[in-house]
């Protein structure tokens, strides 16, 4: 039976759990697995340092086996590289041991520099059993003919697997190279719920996380594998945060006393709807939160925080709430004079809270919001505040 954080299709014998320190200090791993939790869907779980560099179980049963290489000191697919004879050997080892399936799994391996190999490139472009023991043979007498020490163990190994199993793993197996935008191909997919300005935190954070995580599992010698669901929840939370820190750290301070003063001839319903409710000595906060509220929507969606349809389910959600307080004033304070009645209205919508982007918004902007409303007419405080203001 698997786990919530270890799945039953990784339970298998775990070929490197000999070496689990191995992985840490490296960063190529730790991208590359966040790349995976990006790519993968639903359900799945990435590991690292199980069957391979990292190990990427779906849902449906099949998997990704990856051996990652730097190429930065080496070329580690040339034709008689220990690293490449080895990966091959690894594998043949994981199918025979029965921790994988060659029918439900890919055989990766990944070189970050743009380094060339004959033999591996043949293997890659091996698709059918004939080109399989075509391409086979010719490494075979190339072998025998030039002696290659370093490499004996594996590539012989390699070549004397069984014929039907090896076609088998040769026609599973593919060759990555020179793909070294990973970093960008993570903001890619974070991009679909981050602005572009604030995609290298996000990034950072992604890429921060899955490392801290995966290695805090290794050096606790617990089982090093991430949900796919599990990263994603991270990052939801990470978007929460990050759009309500963000609101406060792009927010606009309010505007000074004189340009409130002169903005005065723009709001003077806002000014006359707190007048006919006694409430006149409000007037200045409320011309500051009217104005800021504006400024910053402005600025919020310039730079991509929340978008149109956001702030229009914002705006309806304090009309709602308007609406309930109205309501609830009228059928509890019934001896209540009109006066008071709407001063307690726009007190009880000055304390209101409503999210924004799914954050609860600052306070100046629910007011602020309010005191647009009440300006267009859209509401009011007292009672018959739409004959008052005809008068």
């Amino acid at each position: 039976m698997g786990s919530a954080t270890t799945p039953a299709g990784m339970q298998s014998p775990l070929l490197k759990s000999s070496r689990p320190g191995s992985y840490l200090g490296y960063s190529l791993q730790a991208t590359r697995m966040c790349l995976h939790l990006c790519e993968a869907p639903r359900g799945s779980f990435v590991a690292l340092e199980v069957l391979d560099d990292v190990d990427v179980l779906h849902p449906d049963g099949t998997r990704l086996l990856e051996q990652s290489k730097s190429g930065l000191a080496t070329n580690p697919i040339a034709n008689f590289s220990v690293d490449l004879w080895k990966t091959f050997s690894n594998w043949i080892e994981a199918i025979e041991a029965g921790a994988v399936d060659p029918a439900k799994t890919l055989f990766r391996l990944y070189v970050l520099q743009d380094k060339k190999g004959e033999y591996v490139s043949d293997l890659h472009y091996a698709h059918t059993p004939a080109q399989v023991a075509t391409t086979v043979q010719r490494i075979r007498e190339a072998y025998e003919a030039e002696g290659h020490e370093g490499c004996k163990p594996y590539i012989e190994r390699f070549l004397g697997y069984d014929q039907e199993k090896l076609a088998a793993l040769v026609m599973a197996f593919e060759l990555e190279t020179g793909n070294d935008q990973l970093v960008e191909r993570i903001k890619d997919h974070l991009a679909l719920t981050v602005p572009n300005e604030f995609l290298e935190e996000a990034c950072d954070t992604a890429v921060g996380w899955v490392k801290n995580t995966s290695d805090g599992l290794i050096s606790q010698r617990k089982y090093p594998a991430i949900a796919r669901d599990e990263f994603s929840d991270r990052m939801s939370t990470f978007n929460t945060r990050f759009s309500f820190n963000h609101l406060l750290k792009y927010t606009l301070p309010a505007p000074p006393a004189d340009e409130v003063e002169k903005s005065r001839s723009n709001a003077l319903t806002l000014i006359r709807q707190l007048e006919i409710i006694e409430a006149q000595e409000e007037g200045l906060q409320a011309m500051t939160d009217f104005l800021q509220s504006k400024t910053n929507k402005v600025n919020w969606g310039a730079k991509g925080l929340v978008y149109e349809p956001e702030f229009d389910e914002f705006k309806q959600s304090l009309l709602t709430q308007w609406k309930l307080f109205n309501k609830e004033i009228r059928l509890q304070s019934v001896t209540a004079s009109e006066v008071d009645k709407g001063q307690l209205l726009h007190l009880k919508c000055m304390a209101a809270s409503a999210k924004l982007n799914d954050v609860d918004s600052p306070g100046f902007f629910v007011r602020g919001t309010y005191h647009d409303f009440s300006n267009t007419k859209t509401i009011g405080w007292h009672p018959r505040y739409r004959e008052l203001l005809d008068e």
